[in-house]
C-alpha cells in the first residue's frame, strides 16, 4: 500500500492580536509540548503604558468617590441642621413668635440643603460608574497582555511552525504553529481493490 503519515487532529494555533511584533520563538518542528506550555511571545511594550495609564485613571477614579462620599456626609449633615432648624421655626410660628419670612427663609435653606445632598450623591454614582468602566478597561487590557504569550491549547507534537521573529502578527494570518493534538499519529493509506480481501483487523503492519 502506499499512504502519508497524517496527525489524528491537526490542532492550529494562531493569534487574537494584529499589528504586535513577534519577538520570540520557544518552540520547533518536532518539539513535544504541553497544554499551556509558551510557543511564543509578542511584544508588549503598548500594553504596558496603556496598563500604566489605566492605573493612573483608577487612582483619579478612587480619590473621586472619596470626595464624592465627603461631600455627601458634609451635605447630610447639612441638611440635618437646616431641617432642624426648620422645624424650630415652625415651632416658633405656631406660638407666635417667629415671623413667615423666616420660615420661608428656613425653608429655602433646607431645600438648598437637600439639593446639593442630592447632587453629592449623583456625583457619587458618576465617579463610581467611571471607576467600573475603567476597571474593565483594565480587565480587557490584562486579557491583551496574556494573549501575547502564544501558548498551546493542548499537549501535542508541532507540526509546522509559521512564526518568524521581528514579524507584524495578524489574526487573519496563517496560524503561527500545527500540532498534532497527544502527538497521535496514523497512517492514511490507500489500499489496492485486489488487495482488499487479504487484509484483516489486527494484521500486522510494516511501516
Amino acid at each position: 500500500v502506499i499512504g502519508s503519515l497524517v496527525p489524528r487532529e491537526e490542532v492550529l494555533v494562531g493569534v487574537d492580536l494584529d499589528g504586535f511584533r513577534l519577538t520570540e520563538v520557544d518552540a520547533e518542528v518536532g518539539d513535544r509540548v504541553a497544554a499551556g506550555q509558551v510557543l511564543a511571545r509578542l511584544s508588549g511594550d503598548t500594553l504596558a503604558i496603556l496598563l500604566a495609564q489605566n492605573e493612573a485613571s483608577l487612582a483619579r477614579g478612587d480619590a473621586a468617590i472619596a470626595q464624592a462620599k465627603s461631600q455627601i456626609a458634609e451635605a447630610r449633615a447639612t441638611e440635618l441642621e437646616a431641617n432642624a432648624a426648620l422645624d424650630r421655626g415652625n415651632s416658633l410660628k405656631e406660638k407666635g413668635f417667629a415671623a413667615q419670612a423666616t420660615i420661608d427663609q428656613r425653608r429655602a435653606q433646607a431645600d438648598a440643603a437637600t439639593a446639593r445632598r442630592a447632587a453629592a450623591e449623583q456625583g457619587l454614582a458618576v465617579a463610581e460608574a467611571e471607576r467600573n468602566l475603567t476597571l474593565a478597561s483594565r480587565r480587557e487590557l490584562q486579557l491583551r497582555v496574556e494573549k501575547t504569550e502564544v501558548k498551546a491549547p493542548t499537549d501535542g507534537v508541532v507540526l509546522s511552525r509559521n512564526a518568524r521573529i521581528g514579524a507584524i502578527v495578524s489574526s487573519a494570518a496563517e496560524p503561527m504553529f500545527r500540532l498534532a493534538r497527544d502527538g497521535v499519529i496514523e497512517l492514511e493509506a490507500q489500499v489496492p481493490e485486489t488487495s482488499l480481501a487479504r487484509i484483516r483487523p489486527g494484521q500486522t503492519v510494516t511501516v
